[in-house]
């Protein structure tokens, strides 16, 4: 099937909760610390009388700057942790303080790194920002963060064993130019440039500021690891929401139902059909592409109409879909609602 424009393919998970980061010492930015002498005295020869300055100059700090007022991702945390499977969790902060955060294996299996503008894209349209922090605290980051060498140079050591990898990353509004501001755990992220040591500090410090995300979110995109067939469009299953067990039972489920699923299945994808914990169908009128999976903790399931701009497939044509989708987490689809407040029905 030609695609106009893919979504990118994305295996991400949203998921509450932020692990907090290392206590650090903060250095702030600010005077110097000098202090000026004292005044020399100076004799009253006249009957002038000595008034205060008011408009003397204060001495100088650094001013800090604004954040643009946008919803692009200007900086990235990620904790990777290798140590029981490839896992990772992932903030994206908007520069108006929104807070999407992720985490990936329930839903996927597995981490593809993808890009963080289709991940926006699908959970403004279907979710909520897992938290808020004010742009005002950001702003001494920013502005240091503006000030960067992108060719600053650092080298990573090994440090420990086991104990994963929290990294923290600037994104320059102007150039998408990322910088890592700090990156520690099996190894540690070494510079001896002043400005992205101080990058470093402050970002531990915004990063202890961010509160616990209220939402349970988990999102998984993956156009590549869900299926769509053409199904009769006067079948009463448009508009349903199904489950089945395993390979087989879809296997007999779609030859009752006249779905020719054969042409659309890969090896790759009946390997993880085969090992999925269970498989979902959502049935739609017309053609209607889906490639993402919303859980919002364990209340509702929900599969996503994709937002990418398919070209159509004349084998759709006339046709309703039916998209097919391996799922790999510990959920009972059987007590959730679609997001028409519908339960999941299971095909017996």
């Amino acid at each position: 099937m030609h695609r106009k424009l893919m979504a990118g393919i994305l295996m991400i998970t949203m998921l509450a909760g932020v692990a907090g980061a290392a206590a650090c010492d903060l250095k702030i930015p600010g005077y110097s610390g000098e202090t000026m002498a004292p005044a020399e005295s100076i004799e009253d020869t006249d009957d002038t009388e000595l008034t205060e300055d008011t408009d003397a100059p204060a001495p100088d700090e650094p001013a800090s700057t604004p954040l643009p007022d946008s919803d692009e991702v200007v900086f990235r945390y990620t904790n990777y942790n290798f140590a029981w499977g490839e896992q990772a969790f992932v903030m994206l902060i908007t520069c108006k303080g929104d807070i999407y955060a992720f985490n990936n294996g329930s839903v996927t299996g597995e981490l593809k790194h993808g890009n963080e503008e289709n991940a926006l894209a699908y959970l403004r349209k279907y979710a909520k920002p897992t938290g808020y922090i004010n742009p005002a605290v950001m702003e001494n980051l920013y502005s240091v963060c503006l000030a960067l060498n992108p060719d600053a140079p650092t080298e990573m050591v090994g440090t420990a064993n086991d104990m994963g990898q929290h990294e923290f990353v600037y994104i320059d509004q102007e150039t998408g130019r990322q910088i890592t501001l700090f990156n520690e755990g099996d190894s540690t992220m070494k510079t001896t440039d002043p400005a992205l040591q101080e990058a470093g500090q402050l970002a531990m410090a915004v990063l202890q500021k961010i509160p616990s995300p209220a939402a349970d979110y988990k999102l998984a995109l993956d156009p590549e690891r869900c299926i769509n067939v053409p199904c009769d469009p006067d079948t009463p299953l448009i508009g349903t929401h199904l489950v089945v067990d395993d390979y087989d039972e879809l296997v007999r489920f779609c030859g009752i139902q006249k779905i020719d699923i054969g042409p659309y299945i890969s090896d790759d994808m009946r390997t993880r059909l085969e090992k999925a914990t269970y498989i979902l169908l959502q049935f739609s009128d017309g053609y209607c592409i889906t490639d993402g999976i919303l859980v919002n903790g364990d209340s509702e399931l929900r599969l996503l109409p994709s937002l990418a701009d398919y070209e159509l497939d004349p084998a759709f044509a006339g046709k309703g879909t039916v998209a097919i989708v391996p799922m790999f987490d510990s959920n009972d689809p059987l007590k959730m609602l679609d997001e028409e407040g519908h339960s999941w029905v299971g095909v017996s």
